[in-house]
């Protein structure tokens, strides 16, 4: 199959993958920076692992929808968008902050202890309370004898020193608490600790995070039938977004056509950065 997956990094112009690596090979085009071996690391970065794609198959037989961690954090009608249709093509530069993460943990996974839950794919289904979709979320590192859940971000920091940065963000705790309730609903005793570990190229800071009483648990998974609800239960036209930052629409495919989207300038627009 010669599938386009992405836009060719100097014309912009579609180019499916085989073509893409011939061109790199060669070094056809020199204003080109990718070599071939980034290019599969991103086009295999791309296709999404083995787990999920079983879960999305099995979902797609159950007839529910499968919703990632992640789509739960942000803009519902992003979330939306990803359950209908093939996003826009990007260029392979778009999709290099995805891969540098991936490094990241593909390395850390390597040095997790044996009886660590590490990068380990957890689906847990909605539907008996209420909503046709199951979660699929991956654990970076639970030590199930301490009950301590860790996740790791890499970051840029745009050149501002990793102290200065205003962390936690408040997504990344939404999203620990998230993996907490995955964890609980897989079998495993829920956290009672929870650190999220910051990376850039130069430096590392950890920050812990309290996990949820049992009180905050239930309105935790309140807040996930909802916004699985809203986006599994629009009609054609879809939900209104409801991005808080403009990051998130500056790194949404499907920005441009959405009348929900946060403008760059616009008064009150948060500075960009996850």
């Amino acid at each position: 199959m010669n599938t386009e997956i992405w836009l060719c990094e100097t014309t912009g112009q579609p180019i499916p993958l085989h073509d893409c690596l011939e061109c790199a090979e060669h070094r056809q085009v020199p204003a080109c920076p990718f070599p071939p071996t980034v290019l599969k690391a991103l086009a295999n970065s791309m296709r999404g692992d083995d787990g999920l794609l079983e879960a999305q198959a099995l979902a797609q037989r159950a007839g529910v929808a499968l919703l990632r961690v992640t789509s739960l954090l942000g803009c519902t009608r992003q979330a939306w968008y990803g359950l209908h249709g093939r996003p826009p093509l990007e260029k392979p530069s778009e999709h290099w902050s995805r891969l540098r993460g991936t490094i990241f943990h593909a390395a850390l996974e390597s040095l997790a202890g044996e009886n660590a839950v590490a990068e380990t794919r957890l689906i847990a289904s909605l539907e008996e309370l209420g909503a046709q979709a199951w979660i699929a979320g991956k654990v970076d590192h639970y030590d199930p004898t301490l009950r301590l859940l860790t996740d790791y971000k890499s970051v840029n920091t745009f050149g501002r020193k990793m102290a200065s940065l205003e962390l936690p963000k408040q997504h990344h705790v939404a999203q620990l608490w998230i993996y907490g309730w995955l964890l609980g609903k897989s079998g495993y005793p829920y956290p009672l600790a929870g650190r999220i570990v910051y990376m850039d190229m130069g430096a590392v800071r950890t920050v812990d995070v309290p996990m949820p009483d049992a009180e905050l648990q239930t309105a935790v998974e309140a807040r996930l039938v909802e916004k699985a609800r809203l986006i599994t239960e629009a009609d054609s036209t879809g939900p209104a977004g409801d991005p808080l930052e403009c990051w998130e629409c500056n790194y949404c495919a499907r920005a441009t056509q959405c009348a929900y989207r946060i403008k760059k300038h616009a008064p009150g627009a948060a500075a960009v950065g996850k």
